[in-house]
């Protein structure tokens, strides 16, 4: 991974993602616990380092609490940030993204 992530081909997962993982496995009444190491640095799970501090915050005050509400309250524009529009915008293309890439590295 690390060689990947320098040569530009990896990503460490947006902390967007995180939160909606979360959210979904606790849909199905799962303790969930999610330790974000090395959130909001480059190297690890993050934003775009505005918000990054504010919800990693919010996933470790779900951790203790399991109480889902302090992750939804994000997504009532609690935290506003214009990442989130990016995040949504790459979660759409995904696919068509990831996909060019593969066939590029055939040639």
């Amino acid at each position: 991974m690390e060689n990947l992530w320098r040569r530009g081909y990896y990503r460490p997962p947006w902390l967007w993602s995180a939160v909606e993982a979360i959210k979904e496995i606790k849909k199905r009444k799962i303790v969930v616990m999610s330790d974000p190491v090395g959130a909001g640095y480059k190297r690890g799970p993050h934003n775009c380092g505005t918000c990054d501090r504010e919800i990693t915050e919010a996933i470790k005050k779900f951790n203790i609490t399991q109480d889902v509400r302090v992750l939804e309250r994000l997504d009532e524009n609690e935290i506003e940030c214009e990442c989130k529009d990016v995040w949504r915008a790459l979660l759409k293309y995904d696919d068509f993204l990831f996909d060019s890439i593969l066939s590029l590295e055939k040639f």
